[in-house]
This record gives structure tokens, C-alpha cells and sequence, in this order.
């Protein structure tokens, strides 16, 4: 969408490393919640326990449900530089020629339709309303006594404050990419005036229209006259110095500034997606469950791996051997079948619930019947 003529690659580059950072960190952001979400439940359990064990009544608490377990993945948006090469077209006339630099190419289009999906998520309940939402459950501990009760009230005014920074990140690219379409749209119409006057030069009735990534100049069939010719070489350059004025008044080509660090956020977060994780088991090549032949390779989110037979597609196959969490203090495996779906210890499709089979802390684990 930014175009393929320098300036635009430019802004494509910074475009598309700060949109890295925000998957990378929203990913982070969605590890860290769901973390502490179980941190909490056995927080709570350990509490309700410990209190039952001392006053020796009641009936003993049981470790409450917890939901199910999200396998999160970094999305990986396509590259923002790109185009059709041509931000012109100009009948065969020579006037691209004479201009000597490249017409900007970027799409208006796309850039709308990114900055509208960043503007929902920017202003949309689901984001705005969920770092209020964790602030608020920090409040909730305001009259709880306890020697963690202070650090669950600072961990969760760090999730929210974190939230908001994705919130804010996200109306910054909103922002990069309506300023970038306004430009560009500023630039044809500019030039769209200068085509009129050249027509006009020329003594044609031409036919000028702007589209979502070029504009075009139809004269038709013009007599190759020295007059034309001179006009054609004027305004060649009557247009190279107006996109050359546009480049340099609106900083096109300059590398985009935002005002969050995403990266750091990320790596502020790790604390929290660590609570309550131990070390999974170091394996020594491939487990003894894996198949002769299946591959190894990273799972997406970077917590794991996954084993799969060569050849196969999306889930179909595999295994995945996922890092420790605080649900599972050793790690999980999941098992997938042909199709697709995770199976259960009696090898029969599941839920979350069934087919995250808890990883021992020698590092052993059961293996669904058939498998």
C-alpha cells in the first residue's frame, strides 16, 4: 500500500517494524493476562487452603476451574511497500519521461482500509474497555490483607498500563496511515490541475482520472509538433518540482517516529508470563512418542516445538511440546490427529480441557491410546 518509489519504501520500512513490535507485543500482552489469571486462581486456592487447614473446618476448598488455554501465535502482517510501479500513465505521450523521478505509487485505498482496522482497535470497547477492566480487578484487592496482596495490585496496574500503551500504539498507526492517504491525495489532486493546464497547452480534450494508486492522462492522439513537445518538457518539469515540494513539505521518505516503545513493553511483560513456569525438561533429540521421520520446528509463538510428519498441512500430524506455564508448571503436549484435531488419552477429538496432557517433572507424559 505505501508504493514502490523510494520515499514510500521508506515509510513502508518504519510502518512495518513498528506493526511487528505491536503484533509481538499484543501476543505478550494476551501470554501475561492469561498467566496471571492462573496465578491468581492458585493464588486463591493456596489462600482458601491454608485458612481451611488452620481453623480445621468446614469442608476442605477445591481447586477451582480455570478456562481453557489460549495457543496464542504472532500474526504475520503482509509487507506494506509494494505497488504498481507506475504513478502515472500517460497516454505514450513522454511526460513520465520528462518528469525523470518516480510518480508516487501508493494505494489510498489500502491505507484507508489500514488505518480504519487500527482505528477500531484503537477506540473499539474490546481494547479501551479492558485496561479499565484490569484496573478495576486491581481494586478489588484494596481490602485484602496478605503478603502478596501488595505485588498482585502492582502486577495488574502493569497489565492495564501495558494495555493502554497497545491502545495508543494502535491510534498511532491509525494515524501514519490517514496522514500517508491524505498526502498522496493532496499530490493527485495537485496534479490533476497541472494534467487541466497541460490539456489545455495542447489544445485536447484529455481524459484525467485519479485512482486508488496512479492517475491517468489520456490526450489521445497528439501531433508530434515542436509545440508539443516544448509543452511537454515544461510541464515534465512543472511536476517534478511539485512532487519533489510535496516530498520534502510532508517528510515522505522520512523514517516514521512513534511514541511507544513496544519492544521494551514486551520485554517488561516477560516477568509476568514467567510466574509460576518452571524449566521444562531438557529432551535429548526427538521424544519417544514422535513418529520415525517427523521434523521438528519452533512453535509460532516462540514457547515450544512442534513435531510433524513431512508433508502435512496446518495441524494435521503433529505434536506440540509447549513451554511451562502456571497451569502447567512442567509444560503440556497436544496431540493432533489427520485431521487436524486435538485428541484426548482415549485418542478421541476434544476439548482444551482433555488434550492438554500435563508434562511430569521428569519429563514424561501419557500418550493417547493408538497414537
Amino acid at each position: 500500500m505505501a508504493g514502490t518509489y523510494e520515499q514510500g519504501a521508506a515509510w513502508a520500512s518504519g510502518y512495518d517494524e513498528y506493526v511487528a513490535d505491536f503484533f509481538s507485543g499484543v501476543n505478550a500482552l494476551v501470554e501475561a493476562l492469561e498467566n496471571y489469571g492462573d496465578v491468581l486462581v492458585q493464588a486463591g486456592y493456596n489462600y482458601a487452603l491454608a485458612e481451611h487447614v488452620a481453623s480445621q473446618s468446614g469442608i476442605e476448598p477445591a481447586m477451582p476451574a480455570v478456562p481453557d488455554y489460549i495457543e496464542t501465535s504472532v500474526l504475520v502482517p503482509p509487507p506494506a511497500a509494494g505497488g504498481p510501479g507506475e504513478g502515472l500513465l500517460d497516454d505514450g505521450i513522454g511526460l513520465v519521461g520528462e518528469i525523470g523521478i518516480p510518480v508516487p505509487d501508493g494505494d489510498t485505498a489500502k491505507l484507508d482500509v489500514a488505518g480504519g482496522v487500527w482505528r477500531v482497535l484503537a477506540t473499539g470497547n474490546g481494547m479501551t474497555n479492558l485496561s479499565r477492566d484490569v484496573e478495576a480487578a486491581a481494586s478489588l484487592f484494596a481490602d485484602t490483607v496478605g503478603p502478596d496482596v501488595d505485588f498482585v495490585d502492582e502486577d495488574l496496574r502493569e497489565l492495564s498500563a501495558a494495555l493502554f500503551d497497545v491502545v495508543i500504539a494502535a491510534d498511532e498507526l491509525c494515524t501514519a496511515c490517514t496522514e500517508y492517504k491524505c498526502a498522496l491525495g493532496d499530490l493527485r489532486d495537485e496534479l490533476e490541475q497541472l494534467l487541466v493546464s497541460l490539456a489545455q497547452e495542447l489544445a485536447v480534450t484529455a481524459a484525467i482520472s485519479i485512482a486508488a494508486s496512479f492517475i491517468t492522462f489520456g490526450a489521445g492522439a497528439v501531433a508530434g509538433v515542436a509545440a508539443t513537445a516544448r509543452s511537454i518538457t515544461k510541464y515534465g518539469g512543472i511536476v517534478r518540482d511539485a512532487i519533489l515540494m510535496w516530498r520534502s513539505a510532508r517528510g515522505i521518505g522520512a523514517k516514521l517516529t512513534f511514541g511507544k516503545d513496544l519492544k521494551r513493553l514486551q520485554s517488561g511483560l516477560q516477568r509476568i508470563r514467567d510466574l509460576g513456569r518452571g524449566k521444562r525438561p531438557a529432551l535429548t533429540g526427538s521424544p519417544s512418542s514422535v513418529p520415525a521421520g517427523w521434523t521438528s520446528t519452533p512453535a509460532k509463538n516462540g514457547r515450544g516445538e512442534v513435531w510433524q510428519k513431512p508433508g502435512s498441512t496446518g495441524n494435521n500430524d503433529s505434536m506440540r511440546i509447549m513451554d511451562p506455564s502456571a497451569r502447567y508448571p512442567n509444560g503440556y503436549v497436544r496431540f493432533y490427529n489427520e485431521h487436524g484435531q486435538p485428541i484426548d488419552l482415549n485418542g478421541k477429538p476434544g476439548p482444551q480441557s482433555s488434550t492438554h496432557i500435563p508434562i511430569e517433572p521428569d519429563g514424561s507424559f501419557a500418550v493417547p491410546k493408538g497414537w
